[in-house]
């Protein structure tokens, strides 16, 4: 079937509608030759990615033969139409080495909206992001993405309705606690989700997440816009309800509820009074659903779930303040009461999942959700049977396995479709997006990628974007297309920052950063990692602070900031020690075993790998045992090589998975060159200096690996090794630079050796000046 057009596209003040080949700056119609609408129009509807010379041409011109000066007076002359240049490239953003590309925030109207004389019901971020400024600031790549997100936030909060679906979809908004009591503040955010998660059982109305709800409602206030606007446009609620708790008497509590439906029939004012607050959100259910004329489709099971039990209800309800702000380890046990005494509260047992997930408690998530899924479907509810499912494919992906994720999310399809909810349906298809393409599946990837942009544009599901713009991360990711990935991440940050959910903008901050870094990209790493960790930091979510201060330390590490980094190891280490979170804990100790071995402390460095070896399980972290393994080898060919045939033992143990390939050949080669076996050393090193698919990192690995075994064998064959295919001198790693200057200084080379020396010494300045403005407790900086 061919694709439908959009009736029009609206970015900005401008609005460019195809059919009538006209551009609108406001109201006002812009004159333009034929063949420069033809390029706007050309490159807005292929946003996802850059288009090179050869494919405008051919689109623009067909076989006739076009100068570049013809192409580039073109593009000129768009720009100049949309208050665009080459500098801001803002608009269209010229991709090196790839084309051009549309990365305005764009919206979609489709032409039902139009034909029914309703407001655009869609909206999404286009292109992937705002261009990169020409200036290399340090703070410029954090500068272009707040800007972004303030262009998005501020054409966001235009109004619209949202497309209609089967059930009307409705947010509980936060509720005001006017009693006084700071004791209650739990029922801020608890009573908004006791009442939503009740409301969607009823089957009656589609519910919005109370979490992301509760994010959004006091994020990035907008002069002149009310929050309640920024709530229907983040939700795509048509419903809206808020309320004020307060205290009547010592055992009296009024809860107040405004409904805003949008029209007379649907709005009103709702007032109950009971001893308990929980009780009132329970009476509450009832009451909205005879206001808002819907009729509830509960079986007996579902009625009889919480009941009149102030205790439980109350017990959930402060499950869901606590995830709300983070804190799942604690929201976890008040989801475990429930779920054991209110057993047919479905919502209880998703959110008890959800909890463990977040905690890394893997088995217990997935026992949690397969449960769920039976009952879902013993009681034939198929959007949460679809919801589990989904939840189940998430926690394959925390393990690493793509195609187990698949194979639940192809059977979250049919209940999905049955349930008619399409968030859950986006949802199913970007993460079978992200899945097709870490597989090799690029048209898979691209058709469930395809499919979850339309989901998001006609059902208004921006919080939803985010996601959307991640999974075009990850595929461009896959592809090693670096700029793709950059400006989809760029993209993700500012739909984040749109909507309000300040918790995927810091995540993605910090994302942007370790793609950086993954790009041997330091120093514009270091920024965004390190304002990442700040803002986690700030914002106590613990689990953002550990992988960005991971992140941020390893680069610290290898651009010789040692003690900087172990700074912030250790900040990590303190912070983390009363959390039961084992993950949180290895990673942290490996940031500070890596920059005490790569700083020269190998022995202390040994004993921290070995404290981070009972923290780590091999089959839900494949990648981090056989990372510390790895590193552990290394420490110990330097100060304990007697510790390397048990370390070859444990490998050897760990089975065939591709995170041990590589790992197994560099053990191998220092367990040889410990044993004087200089001919096995080298037949290890060439072979995974030969394997295709090693990657950028792992051939830095490879560099270090061989050195060290160079120097300690004095073998001019591995040394060579590690200078195939690379500049050693253009390295961004001062361990593999130090090195290096001291086996060119052992073969009489001193100029290689200084040039050397003077790689480091700018890799240490330019780290020291990538840190200014961090508010995070480092040592105090020696002068360079």
């Amino acid at each position: 079937m061919e694709q439908q057009e959009p009736a029009a596209y609206r970015c900005g003040d401008y609005t460019i509608v195809p059919a009538e080949r006209r551009l609108l700056r406001g109201s006002d119609a812009l004159d333009l030759e034929a063949k420069v609408f033809d390029l706007i129009l050309l490159l807005l509807r292929n946003r996802e990615r850059a288009l090179d010379k050869q494919t405008l041409t051919a689109a623009l011109w067909g076989r006739r033969p076009v100068t570049d000066a013809a192409l580039s007076q073109l593009v000129h002359k768009a720009r100049r139409a949309l208050d665009d240049d080459g500098d801001r490239q803002a608009m269209i953003r010229t991709v090196y080495g790839r084309g051009l590309q549309w990365v305005a925030p764009t919206e979609t109207v489709w032409p039902a909206a139009v034909e029914d004389a309703a407001p655009a019901p869609a909206e999404i971020v286009a292109g992937p992001a705002l261009p990169a400024p020409r200036r290399r600031g340090r703070w410029a790549l954090l500068a272009a993405a707040v800007l972004a997100a303030a262009a998005i936030a501020l054409f966001a909060l235009r109004p619209r309705e949202p497309a209609p679906s089967a059930l009307p979809r409705l947010a509980m908004l936060p509720i005001e606690n006017a009693t006084g009591e700071a004791a209650l503040d739990w029922t801020r955010s608890g009573l908004p989700g006791l009442i939503g998660s009740l409301l969607g059982e009823s089957g009656a109305v589609d519910v919005g997440d109370t979490l992301q709800v509760a994010k959004a409602w006091d994020y990035l206030p907008i002069p002149g816009r009310s929050q309640a606007e920024r709530l229907r446009y983040t939700t795509g609620a048509a419903i809206l309800v808020e309320g004020r708790l307060r205290r009547l008497s010592d055992e009296l509590y009024e809860l107040d509820l405004r409904v805003d439906g949008g029209d007379a029939a649907h709005s009103g004012e709702i007032v109950l009074t009971a001893a308990q607050p929980a009780t009132l959100g329970v009476d509450a259910v009832p009451r909205i659903l005879r206001l808002l004329k819907r009729e509830a489709k509960t079986d007996p099971a579902t009625e009889r779930s919480l009941g009149g039990d102030a205790y439980l209800a109350q017990t959930f309800a402060r499950g869901v303040d606590l995830a709300t702000h983070g804190d799942w380890e604690s929201a976890k046990t008040y989801f475990a009461l429930c779920v054991q005494n209110a057993p047919d509260f479905l919502p209880a047992r998703l959110r008890l999942g959800e909890a463990q997930a977040n905690t890394r408690d893997l088995a217990a998530s997935e026992a949690t959700f397969r449960a769920l899924v039976d009952e879902a479907r013993r009681r034939q509810l198929p959007a949460m049977e679809a919801a589990a499912l989904i939840d189940l494919a998430e926690n394959e992906f925390r393990r690493g396995d793509r195609s187990a994720a698949l194979a639940l999310l192809e059977q979250a399809r049919e209940p999905a479709g049955r349930g008619g909810d399409p968030d859950a349906q986006a949802r199913l298809a970007l993460l079978a997006a992200r899945a097709h393409a870490i597989l090799q599946q690029p048209q898979l990837a691209a058709e469930n990628l395809q499919r979850g942009r339309e989901l998001i544009e006609r059902h208004a599901l921006r919080q939803r974007a985010p996601l959307l713009h991640y999974a075009e991360e990850q595929i461009a990711e896959v592809r090693r297309d670096y700029p793709a990935q950059e400006a989809a991440a760029r993209a993700a940050l500012a739909a984040a920052e749109a909507i309000g959910d300040e918790r995927m903008a810091i995540s993605e901050t910090y994302r942007i950063g370790r793609m950086l870094s993954w790009q041997e990209r330091p120093f514009a790493a270091l920024p965004p990692l390190a304002r990442a960790w700040q803002r986690a930091r700030q914002r106590t979510l613990l689990d953002v602070e550990a992988l960005a201060g991971v992140e941020l330390a390893w680069v610290l590490s290898e651009t010789g900031r040692y003690a900087e980094a172990c700074a912030v190891a250790d900040s990590l280490i303190v912070e983390l020690e009363p959390q039961p979170n084992a993950y949180w804990k290895a990673v942290s100790l490996a940031a500070r075993a890596r920059c005490q071995r790569a700083g020269g402390d190998a022995k202390s460095a040994l004993a921290t790998y070995r404290a981070v070896r009972p923290l780590v399980n091999p089959r839900e972290d494949p990648s981090l045992d056989a990372l510390v393994s790895q590193y552990e080898a290394l420490a110990a060919f330097v100060v304990e090589r007697e510790a390397l045939p048990a370390i070859q033992a444990r490998l050897a143990a760990a089975g065939d998975g591709a995170s041990y390939k590589h790992v197994r050949r560099l053990v191998d080669a220092v367990a040889a060159a410990a044993r004087g076996d200089v001919a096995a050393a080298t037949a290890h090193l060439e072979e995974e200096s030969a394997d295709p698919d090693r990657d950028d990192g792992q051939g830095n690995e490879l560099r270090r690996f061989a050195l060290h075994v160079a120097l300690a064998t004095d073998s001019e064959a591995i040394a060579k090794i590690a200078q195939r295919r690379d500049d050693l001198l253009a390295s961004n790693d001062v361990e593999v630079l130090r090195l290096y200057a001291q086996w060119s200084a052992r073969r009489g080379e001193a100029a290689v050796r200084e040039r050397a020396q003077a790689r480091i010494d700018e890799l240490r300045r330019g780290a020291l000046a990538g840190l200014e403005g961090i508010d995070v407790m480092l040592p105090p900086a020696k002068a360079d």
